[in-house]
């Protein structure tokens, strides 16, 4: 195996996750091990397991060595079976590996002669890549038909009903599933994995309903949607779709699901039960765990309020597995002290000029400073955790002269706007939606999250539709400090 460790890649494709069981508790671990035969390509050097799991929302990195023969073996919290790829630095990466909690995933990795790596399934199932790519495919025109049909969707019309409005929404989710149905040449073993990637936003279209609806106010049963999203089984995208169902959930008015606090969450759970568990057709299973994990991380992202010593021990004694307990502590220990500022400090007034004066109004408040802007929504899951994830970035350079500014609109409700951005150190601005949508025109953007970054003169050097990563970042930032 020569003297240096060799470097191996594993990341999910997509985070692709399919069904899992209704256990509720989650314990699941998955085993990957294998051996390299024959020749390894020079260059490479530590062995790395980055590994997003889909819970959290986070890319999480494990490193090991190869052993003298060129095996290995891994142990990764997946909690659902998931898909992972492998790759192997910039040897290009190889099919698409089913891991399974409390399952072993056996392989051989090799290198052709133009040094692409190989992957043999010993034991295990997989995708090969010709079935990875048309998926892909098929994907990404599924998910071009959703946007086309709901960018069609109208704003809810005075003295609409309920469930009239209801029944409008869940028609166009019937004519994506139908497009997919008529998707020609996709292998019939694919067909219900691209069922299960489609998005879930379509719901963020139907919660809210205490202010959706003017003259009849929907109860409980206007919530009769969710089973539909069969939440104790999440979609192939959890990353996305699953966290920020549950965090709909737990903002809704009309849900009034009932605050966590330092309650036992055995306890808090009987009280959700009764609330949820007609809605989604079952009182046990992961969805109750995934909802109590992400009211701890609502408690700690939105309102920027520590955990107790009660809730410390409340959750050791209920989740079973560490990963979990570690994931919330370590979230605990990033809420730092300047996060309780006043939010008059936070809140910057919007400069009074005209639209298209906005962006450069807003950067020339900090001459002389890099400036980093993030576009981003309280709804927007990959918002939060590209912020998160940079976070550590802004720790660093908080003594340089960079300012982070953040930017939303009317789409971020204005309660859950304040609440946020307790936890969001920054400068902050709240647009009307004539500003938003005219310097998204301006700036060629479609998406959140995007990223502006202005040199000390105020002029942009860099532009990012999508967190392009916390290194990526780094080094657009770095190369325009002094």
């Amino acid at each position: 195996m020569n003297n240096f460790c060799k470097h191996l890649l594993i990341f999910t494709y997509a985070t692709l996750a399919l069904a899992c069981s209704h256990s509720t508790e989650l314990t699941g671990k998955a085993t990957l091990s294998g051996k390299f035969i024959g020749a390894f390509p020079s260059g490479q050097t530590d062995v790395i397991v980055r590994f997003p799991v889909p819970v959290f929302n986070k890319t999480v990195e494990y490193e090991t060595r190869l052993k003298e023969d060129g095996s290995f073996s891994i142990s990764i919290p997946v909690f659902f079976p998931t898909y992972a790829q492998i790759g192997a630095g910039s040897k290009g990466y190889a099919g698409m590996i089913l891991l399974t909690p409390e399952k072993d995933t056996k392989i051989e990795v090799s290198f052709n002669e133009s040094a692409k790596i190989q992957i043999k399934i010993i034991e295990g199932s997989e995708l090969t890549p010709e079935e990875a790519v048309k998926l892909n495919e098929a994907f990404m025109n599924c998910f071009a038909s959703y946007m086309k049909v709901f960018s069609a969707s109208q704003d809810v019309q005075a003295g609409v009903l309920p469930e009239d409005y209801k029944e409008y929404i869940l028609k166009k989710r019937d004519t994506v599933l139908s497009n997919i149905e008529g998707i020609e040449n996709l292998p019939e073993n694919l067909r219900p994995l691209l069922y299960q990637l489609l998005p879930t936003g379509w719901t963020g279209y139907l919660f809210g309903a205490d202010t959706l609806f003017t003259s009849v106010k929907p109860d409980r049963s206007y919530y009769s949607f969710l089973r539909l999203l069969d939440l104790n089984n999440p979609p192939l995208q959890p990353h996305i779709g699953y966290p920020a169902t549950l965090k709909r959930i737990l903002d809704d008015k009309v849900l009034n699901i009932p605050h966590l606090g330092d309650q036992p969450i055995k306890d808090w759970l009987k009280e959700v039960k009764t609330i949820m568990a007609d809605l989604i057709g079952s009182d046990t299973g992961l969805f109750y765990d995934m909802l109590a994990f992400h009211a701890f991380l609502t408690q700690l992202d939105d309102e920027a309020i520590p955990l107790s010593n009660h809730q410390k021990k409340n959750i050791q004694a209920y989740f079973k597995n560490p990963t979990f307990v570690e994931y919330l502590f370590a979230e605990n220990e990033k809420i730092a002290p300047n996060q309780s500022v006043s939010l008059l400090k936070m809140v910057n007034e919007t400069p009074k000029v005209a639209k298209e004066e906005l962006m450069e109004a807003i950067v020339s408040k900090y001459k002389n400073k890099v400036v980093v802007v993030d576009f981003w929504a309280t709804w927007c899951h990959p918002c939060i955790m590209a912020m998160r994830e940079i976070e550590p970035v802004k720790q660093e350079m908080k003594d340089k002269d960079i300012v982070f500014v953040y930017i939303t609109g009317p789409s971020s409700p204005i309660d859950q706007f304040e609440k946020r951005i307790k936890g969001i150190p920054g400068e902050h601005y709240y647009l009307t939606q004539e500003e938003w949508e005219y310097i998204f025109k301006t700036i060629d953007s479609n998406s959140i999250p995007t990223y502006l970054i202005y040199n000390a003169n105020g002029i942009l050097q860099n532009k990012s539709i999508g967190f392009p990563g916390t290194e990526a970042m780094r080094k657009m930032i770095e190369e325009l400090l002094p």
